[in-house]
């Protein structure tokens, strides 16, 4: 999705892409929802630009970067999401990200179930972890 995209991308199979399985770019604000993103080379879902919209009941898992990463001034909405088995971690914020995240579950990731960057600014909600490598939250903002 890019642009001032829209629209829902539901039930997909997102798998084994040289790079992401779903990106949301520039202002670009759809819903995602019942999605399997597995076993891309970058992340299962990626937002950047000034990106928004709704991530719900996503399965993230085996990617070889992060099951979500919401990275420059992206604002989405991340809810019931489960991030397994990813190479970094479950959901990560980087940049002047923000949004929230609630009700989503991050276990086994090689590194924190969910990495927020110093500059971001995420809501983090009812979230839930187990059996991460690195921290269950790594909130650089505290």
């Amino acid at each position: 999705y890019f642009g001032s995209a829209s629209g829902t991308a539901r039930n997909n199979l997102c798998t084994a892409n040289g790079l992401h399985g779903i990106v949301v770019h520039e202002q670009a604000q759809p819903t995602l929802e019942g999605n399997i993103c597995r076993e891309n080379k970058g992340d299962g879902i990626a937002y950047f630009g000034s990106a928004s919209g709704t991530a719900r009941n996503n399965l993230c898992t085996a990617n070889g970067l992060h099951g979500i990463e919401v990275n420059e001034q992206a604002q989405p909405t991340l809810e019931g999401n489960i991030c397994r088995e990813n190479e970094w971690s479950g959901i990560a914020y980087f940049g002047n990200a923000g949004g929230v995240a609630r009700s989503n579950e991050c276990t086994g990731n090689g590194d924190d179930g969910i990495y927020v960057a110093s500059t971001a600014c995420p809501t983090l909600r009812d979230n839930h972890y187990r059996g991460n490598k690195g921290r269950e939250v790594n909130d650089r903002r505290l």
